[in-house]
């Protein structure tokens, strides 16, 4: 038993030593709390290397090594992300005549193949009145956590700079910003996109912790209700829904509607309702904004797509072997209310980590640091081709 002593001795001294802090003006909990995951995460990861075999595999599986090591080592990300404080480095912000004139929508869907969506699938489009498509808009990344905060700032192949992000730039061009959330709001895959969703002016995340607690995405509908109706035009809102996340069959009994021959037990059947639910929620939203009788705009966009499988759920992430162009390939598109041509498919590619630019462009502001050139609207649209798996950047033919 003298191996735990690696664990007893240290322990008992950091709590003395805590104890004696308490009696001094000086003390500093986060400190402490910080010293005693340093040292778990130390001591956790010198056996999980297996550089010194001091405590049996028997122990080890009975002490969930390897789950307190992750989960120590997440709350010490998350807290190094969140301690990150953002700064707006925008210069010289300036808004067009129209700017404060609409107000603007952007839905953030997830995990959404641009290819299940039967706007790319020749349906017609002509019913579709101000609505248009992008053929094909690409993601930053093959996941949330990697692709939204590229798709939200400024960024190139090293980094992303949170200090030039669309939601500090719309507030210095005198829009009321709002965000509202079904993600989730703290973790290692929500924290990254939560600290630049509070630059908005107005926060709903109606999730307090991770994602795993997400409910249906209408009560973000019904925030946009309460922000819009009956207000003037000049407003920004976030929608961040859940979308079609995994796991589908557990989110079809939120759906309002489903398609024919809806299967509840059939992952393929979830994933196809999830899509089609999608389309009717950007509908509804239009109808929403149509009903206020003012100007408006909407972009919808998936943060990724997904890769297909041959097993259970037949969906996944398209991360490491399971890449795939499926996976990053996206919807994009853009209703604007003034528009009363009918739907159309524009032949275009777009890749969305320049999103930023094509925000600009979408609300009419410029700014120093904004380049025409990488906006979707420019005739002389000029991007490089790559995105990032895993945090490593990947280069596209």
């Amino acid at each position: 038993m003298s191996y735990l002593l690696l664990f007893v001795i240290p322990y008992f001294y950091i709590i003395y030593k805590i104890k004696d802090q308490r009696k001094k003006p000086y003390n500093n909990e986060t400190l402490i709390t910080f010293t005693l995951l340093s040292f778990f995460i130390l001591t956790f990861n010198l056996i999980k290397t297996h550089q010194y075999d001091l405590i049996p595999e028997s122990v080890l599986s009975r002490l969930n090594i390897s789950k307190f090591y992750d989960k120590a080592s997440e709350i010490i990300e998350v807290k190094e992300q969140d301690s990150l404080k953002i700064t707006s480095e925008w210069k010289n912000v300036k808004p067009g005549v129209d700017t404060l004139n609409y107000n603007y929508v952007i839905i953030i869907g997830e995990s959404a193949p641009r290819k299940s969506f039967s706007y790319y699938n020749n349906a017609d489009l002509k019913n579709y009145t101000g609505w248009t498509f992008i053929s094909n808009a690409i993601s930053p990344a093959t996941n949330t956590r990697e692709s939204v905060p590229r798709i939200l700032s400024l960024n190139n192949y090293d980094s992303i700079n949170e200090n030039l992000n669309l939601i500090d730039l719309a507030n210095q061009a005198g829009l009321t910003t709002y965000w509202f959330s079904n993600q989730g709001f703290i973790g290692r895959f929500d924290t990254p996109i939560s600290k630049i969703a509070k630059r908005s002016q107005y926060v709903i995340f109606h999730n307090k912790g991770d994602y795993k607690s997400a409910g249906s995405d209408d009560r973000l509908l019904e925030d946009l209700k309460k922000t819009i109706i009956n207000k003037k035009t000049g407003n920004l809102v976030f929608l961040h829904t859940f979308g079609s996340h995994p796991s589908f069959c557990k989110r079809t009994i939120f759906y309002k509607k489903h398609i024919k021959n809806f299967n509840p037990k059939d992952d393929r059947s979830c994933f196809q309702d999830a899509i089609y639910n999608t389309e009717i929620y950007i509908s509804e939203v239009n109808n929403i904004m149509k009903s206020t009788g003012k100007p408006y705009k909407i972009i919808y966009f998936a943060d990724h797509g997904l890769t297909d499988v041959n097993f259970p759920p037949y969906k996944v992430h398209g991360v490491g072997i399971n890449f795939s162009l499926d996976a990053i390939h996206i919807p994009l598109i853009f209703i604007n209310s003034k528009n009363k041509k009918e739907g159309r498919m524009i032949n275009k590619e777009y890749y969305m980590r320049d999103f930023t630019n094509t925000f600009s462009d979408w609300i009419d502001v410029n700014a120093n640091q904004i380049k025409e050139n990488k906006s979707i609207f420019s005739e002389q649209l000029n991007q490089n081709k790559y995105i990032y798996q895993g945090s490593k950047l990947t280069k596209l033919s």
